[in-house]
This record gives C-alpha cells, sequence and structure tokens, in this order.
C-alpha cells in the first residue's frame, strides 16, 4: 500500500518508523528458513550414503550369486524416498525465502510467487514420496490383505491431496479447454 502523505508513520525512539520495525521483522524467518535447508542438506547427504550402500550392496550380493531384483529394487526406493524427502524442506525452505526475503535468481524455476504457488508444489512431491513408500511396501511383499488397507489408505490420502489442490489451490480459475 502506498504511503499516504496525510497519515505520517508513527515515530519510534531513536528515529525509526513502525512501519520499518515491522518490515524488518521479516528477517525473523531466516532462523526456520536456516533449520530447514539444515535438514534438506543432511537428507540430501543421507540420501547419497543409502545409494553408495545400496551400490555397494548390490554389487557385493550379485558378484556371490544373489540376483533377487527386489532387494535391489528397495533399497534403491529408499534411496529415492530420501531424496525426495529432501526436495520437500529445500522447497520449503527455499520458498520461504523467496516469499519472505526477495528473489533468488537461480529458482527461477521454481514460479513460487505465492504460499499457495509452494503448496500445491509440496502437494505434488508429498503425493509421489507416498506412492513411492507404498511401491516400497508392494515390492517387499508381504500378507496380501494388509497390503490392500494400506494401499486403499494411500488412495484415500492422495485423493484427499488431489481433491485439496483441485478446490483449494486451484486459484479460483476453470481450465481453459481451447488450451489442450
Amino acid at each position: 500500500m502506498p504511503h499516504d502523505p496525510s497519515h505520517p508513520a508513527r515515530e519510534l525512539p531513536g528515529g525509526g518508523s513502525f512501519a520499518s520495525l515491522i518490515g524488518m521483522s521479516r528477517f525473523t524467518v531466516l532462523i526456520p528458513i536456516v533449520a530447514v535447508l539444515a535438514t534438506s542438506v543432511a537428507l540430501f547427504t543421507l540420501a547419497g550414503v543409502l545409494a553408495a550402500v545400496a551400490t555397494w550392496d548390490s554389487a557385493k550380493a550379485v558378484l556371490e550369486g544373489d540376483i533377487r531384483t527386489t532387494n535391489f529394487v528397495v533399497k534403491y526406493l529408499k534411496v529415492v524416498s530420501t531424496t525426495l524427502e529432501a526436495v520437500v524442506f529445500y522447497l520449503v525452505g527455499t520458498g520461504l525465502y523467496v516469499l519472505f526475503i526477495g528473489p533468488l535468481p537461480a529458482l527461477k524455476a521454481l514460479k513460487a510467487e505465492s504460499l499457495k504457488d509452494l503448496e500445491a508444489k509440496l502437494v505434488n512431491v508429498i503425493i509421489v514420496i507416498i506412492v513411492v513408500h507404498f511401491m516400497e511396501r508392494f515390492v517387499s511383499g508381504g500378507d496380501p490383505d494388509s497390503l490392500l488397507r494400506y494401499g486403499a489408505g494411500i488412495a484415500a490420502v492422495v485423493f484427499s491431496l488431489v481433491a485439496f489442490q483441485y478446490f483449494v489451490l486451484r486459484d479460483g480459475k476453470k481450465a481453459d479447454p481451447s488450451a489442450a
């Protein structure tokens, strides 16, 4: 909102205005941003370690004659899952920075100009994480009834997230049929 000269800003002791103090308070969000980005770095590092261990274990198993692909797939799905979790933290950290502090030129592809944009991106990644976790259980095998119940629960959660995205995050815009 532009400054209205008929309503002067309240002066604080020391000469600053209350509005500038409030404007500077946005930098308090740097504390959680740093924490979230540190968590992201830790998860990316963990994913790298998991990938190295999975590759080592897979190579060792093949050399020993064990070529059951189920074991390999489950280990690598854990790597994918951990990487996606790191992406969630990265999106939150960088998205909060862009929303509260200022633009980051390297993140133009993020295109999170509002909290709604950030939520939409997070919902997409969370859906993929949920599906990857289900695939881990599916590939591992186990009790078919338990897997069916787990899959139904996953389907309900994914359906709810998609409905949330459609009804809450669509920004009131109707799809343009001519854009297809």
